[in-house]
Order: structure tokens, then C-alpha cells, then sequence
């Protein structure tokens, strides 16, 4: 199918263009809609509460949407470019008022017709028209739209009383495969997910577990020779304060991240930022090219989740230092941010914890209505049926199914249904084999 992206300022309704610098003044009806603000786990988009937030440098969480607010009556605001990112503003007094900065450079997007989506739309046509990148005519590879397969539920469920990371293993790729082809499930990407180094020190060396994959290489070969398209999780922004990098680049070490975590091969585990220059790129695309040679086409990545314009200037230098080495590689970002997105070629929707415990339903539809608004033209990675508890039960493995029916995004499946029943193996062979029929991988979210 043909997009097409027109002027968008030739077209009607036409919005409020506010340029700064100047503070703006607004009545507004509470609750308010701010797709940028997350916290892991929890539905929170929706405030009522006093808040001032840089939507630009906020910490963003799992799915940090674009820099928009949208009133119960649908007012909608929304800012128009990074290039000025400091001085922006939303500041709400929690009852009827919403104060925004605009700094000199920027410039503020307000509607106040009611209508929140149309307004979105045509938002998010003009800043498209602006950034190549966000074409969503550009050609783009085959194996971007496919189903995909992703270790990591599966590592959670045989895990035991270890960890999800020590249970990844040669073994335990030939065995998921091998369940896939005899559940006949669709071939598509298979994602080896977090595990596959010897420990959270190796960081920023990116070292294979020799003793779990003796030869990596051979282990992407025997992805791709059972007819998957082969994949590799990673969290490239992660340097660790043991690693041989830091070690010999000890000024590549930039703000820390986060001391130890429970799961710490050492219990020393200190992350850090890498600094944001041309010598890091250096260093790390040819880390990129090693997997790269070895046959991966896909990057899963994850992003420390901190201030969110500091995370997109490492991101992007990382981007470009793969599409240095092979445009065609997909990488696959969870920050659906307008300006974030430009950068990624998949925008996922991140998972959630279904279970009696969460809001699972709320927070899945949270999830990917935040992607499909701020990734505007993007493949949408739909993160991942069943969600992230591996005991779901399988009324509500298909239940989390059916949230994705009809949606725009590619399926990704990482827990088996042949764990969980036949009615989940019959549901899910039906829902791949119809996408892989009709696909619709794509956010349409703006104004064609």
C-alpha cells in the first residue's frame, strides 16, 4: 500500500502555530493525556495531578511517547522539534490551568476544536513532511514486516530457581525451534534474547558465553539454515566498570547508571553511560559488525531508562553506526517518541506482566495506543503475546491475543503455547497465519 504525506499546512483544520520564546496560558479539563510520561508496569499517562515536565528530558521508562498533552476535551498541544529541547515546559496546576514554556526556537502545535486525533494526525503529518527519515514510503527489507520469535518468556519459564540468563544455550535454541516447526507455527525472526554473555561485566566488550555457545557463529547459521531471519537482544548504551572497554577507556565512561541488582554474576555490578563522541562510535560499531558478519539482520535493543535527550544522542550514534555497516539491519527501539523514532525501524510496544496482579488489559492498550499516536509511519513491534509472566493461564493467553487483532504492528511471540494448551497452539497458528496473510505492520497514525 501507497502512503503519501501532504503539506500539512495546506490542509484545514488549521492549528494554533505558537513560536517562542514566550509562556503560554491555557484552561484545560482534567485528567490530562501526557503519552510521554511512563513508569515501567503501570498505566500512568493519564494525570490529574499537578505536574511541571520537560517532556524532552524527562526520565523516560519503558514507552516514552512524543511531547504532547491532550485534554478530556480533546485540546491537544504538541511540540514541533528537538532541535530546541531545553526550556520547554507543561506546567499544570492539577485543576484547570496549563501553563506551557515555548524557548526561542521551538514551536508549540494547539488545537482546541475537540476533535484530539484529527489534530494528532495533522501534527504528525507536518513534523514527517520535516524528516526524511519518518517517510513511510521508504522502501524498507522483507524481514522488517515478519512475525518474530523471541527467547526471553521461554527463558523465565525453565528457569527454575536460576535465572532466565543461565538457562540460554545452544540447546535451548534447537529445542525452541524445533517446537515452532512441529506446532506449525509461520517462520519469521528469531531473537536471541538477554543471556548470552558470561556476565553483566562483559558490557560494553559484548562477549559470548564460550561454555553456552562454543561457536556463535555457528549458532546464527543454524538460525537462519531453519529458515529464521536471525536476531540478538542487546543494551548497547550499558558499559560496565569491569569491562576490558573501561578498562582501556576509562574517559569513554560516562554518567553511572545503576549499582548492583540481584542478578549480578559478581554482585558488583556497576553500569555507566558511554560518552557521547566520535571515538565511542568508533569502538562500538565494530562490535555491531562482529554479529553483524555473523548473520544477525535484526537488533533488539534496550535503553537504560533515564533522561530521555541524553538516551536519544547515545541511541542515534549507535543507529548510525549500524546502518554504517548494513542499512538493511533492523534495529528495534521501545521509545515511541516522534523524534526517538526516526532512529529505530521497529518501535515496540514493551511487554507487560499479564496476571491477576496487573491491569494487563489497560496497560497492553496503554502500550500500543503510546506507539501507534507518536510512531507515526513506523513498523510496530507488537511486544509479545502473552506478555511477560510464564504461567498465564490459556483463557488469558488468548485474551491478550485478541487485544492485538486488527492493530497495526508485526505479532511477536515469545512464551510457546505448546506450555501452556492446545487452545493457545491453535489460537496463535491462526492469528500468525492470518498476518502473515494480510500483514499491516505499520502506524497510520497521521494524515494521508
Amino acid at each position: 500500500m501507497k502512503f503519501k504525506i501532504l503539506n500539512a499546512f495546506q490542509v484545514s483544520p488549521m492549528p494554533n502555530m505558537i513560536t517562542g520564546p514566550t509562556m503560554q496560558t491555557f484552561p484545560v479539563t482534567g485528567p490530562l493525556y501526557c503519552p510521554y510520561y511512563n513508569i515501567w508496569g503501570r498505566d500512568v499517562y493519564v494525570r490529574d495531578q499537578a505536574f511541571r515536565d520537560n517532556p524532552f528530558t524527562i526520565n523516560a521508562s519503558s514507552t516514552s511517547g512524543s511531547p504532547a498533552i491532550v485534554d478530556a476535551k480533546g485540546q491537544f498541544f504538541h511540540f514541533m522539534t528537538d532541535a530546541v529541547e531545553q526550556g520547554c515546559q507543561f506546567d499544570f496546576d492539577g485543576k484547570d490551568t496549563l501553563i506551557v514554556t515555548i524557548p526561542d526556537g521551538q514551536t508549540l502545535y494547539h488545537d482546541d476544536n475537540g476533535d484530539a486525533d484529527t489534530a494528532w494526525k495533522h501534527c504528525n503529518s507536518v513534523i514527517m513532511a520535516a524528516h526524511p527519515l519518518l517517510d513511510p514510503t521508504r522502501a524498507r527489507p522483507a524481514h522488517w514486516d515478519m512475525i518474530e520469535y523471541c527467547t526471553w518468556v521461554e527463558q523465565k519459564r525453565v528457569m527454575g530457581n536460576g535465572t532466565p540468563h543461565e538457562v540460554l544455550c545452544d540447546a535451548f535454541v534447537d529445542d525452541y525451534m524445533q517446537r515452532v516447526d512441529a506446532m506449525g507455527l509461520p517462520k519469521g525472526k528469531f531473537t536471541i534474547d538477554h543471556g548470552w554473555t558470561p556476565g553483566h561485566f562483559t558490557y560494553g566488550d559484548w562477549d559470548v558465553d564460550t561454555k553456552r555457545f562454543p561457536d556463535f557463529a555457528k549458532t546464527i547459521g543454524r538460525i537462519a539454515d531453519n529458515g529464521f531471519v536471525p536476531g540478538l537482544w542487546m543494551a548497547p548504551v550499558w558499559l560496565h566498570h569491569l569491562s576490558r572497554l573501561v578498562k582501556n577507556h576509562p574517559h569513554l565512561k560516562g554518567p553511572m547508571i545503576s549499582p548492583s541488582t540481584p542478578d549480578s554474576p559478581n554482585k558488583e555490578d556497576d553500569w555507566y553511560y558511554w560518552v557521547d563522541c566520535q571515538q565511542t562510535f568508533d569502538l562500538i560499531k565494530p562490535v555491531f559488525k562482529r554479529f553483524i558478519d555473523m548473520g544477525v539482520r535484526k537488533f533488539k535493543w534496550d535503553m537504560i531508562y533515564a533522561d530521555k535527550s541524553f538516551m536519544k544522542k547515545l541511541h542515534i550514534l549507535f543507529y548510525n553506526a549500524v546502518k554504517d555497516i548494513d542499512p538493511q539491519v533492523e534495529v528495534e527501539i521501545h521509545q515511541p517518541d516522534i523524534f526517538f523514532t526516526q532512529y529505530g525501524d521497529a518501535i515496540r510496544t514493551n511487554d507487560v506482566l499479564c496476571n491477576e496482579k496487573m491491569a494487563w488489559r489497560d496497560l497492553t492498550l496503554a502500550h500500543f495506543k503510546v506507539c501507534h499516536q507518536s510512531a507515526p509511519g513506523k513498523v510496530i513491534n507488537l511486544d509479545h503475546i502473552a506478555g511477560n509472566d510464564p504461567s498465564i493461564t490459556p483463557q488469558r493467553f488468548c485474551e491478550h491475543l485478541d487485544l492485538y487483532r486488527g492493530v497495526a504492528g508485526y505479532p511477536v511471540v515469545s512464551l510457546l503455547p505448546d506450555s501452556v494448551g492446545s487452545l493457545a497452539v491453535e489460537t496463535l497458528r491462526d492469528y500468525l497465519k492470518d498476518y502473515e496473510a494480510n500483514p499491516m505492520p505499520v502506524s497510520t497514525f497521521y494524515q494521508q
